[in-house]
């Protein structure tokens, strides 16, 4: 489910932050039903439980899907992507990707 380009709010790398975060929060989503069935000795019939494990699963794919779309438009916006290696705070590294060494006084 892609969403159009002119539905997006503009986006930043707190909102992927926030979207990663969601996506985590299906482990919470599980753990609600493990205790439902199994500690809250709540009845349940197996396709109930399996309805509920279906539905999880298409809520963390359009949660995974919603992480991708926003880091697909960081990319795209130039917000975040790759830096060169000698991006260094450094300097610039020579071949061996090793910190330039410091130059001590001759004497």
């Amino acid at each position: 489910m892609k969403l159009k380009e002119d539905t997006l709010k503009p986006v930043d790398r707190f909102d992927l932050e926030q979207a990663i975060m969601a996506a985590w929060g299906t482990c919470e989503d599980l753990d609600l039903i493990f205790r439902r069935f199994y500690e809250w000795h709540e009845d349940m019939s197996v396709d109930d439980l399996a309805n509920l494990i279906i539905g999880i699963k298409e809520l963390h794919q359009i949660r995974c899907q919603k992480v991708w779309d926003i880091f697909e438009t960081l990319i795209r916006n130039g917000v975040i992507g790759h830096e060169p290696r000698d991006a260094s705070p450094f300097g610039k590294a020579d071949e061996t990707n090793e910190r330039p060494r410091k130059r001590g006084r001759a004497g």
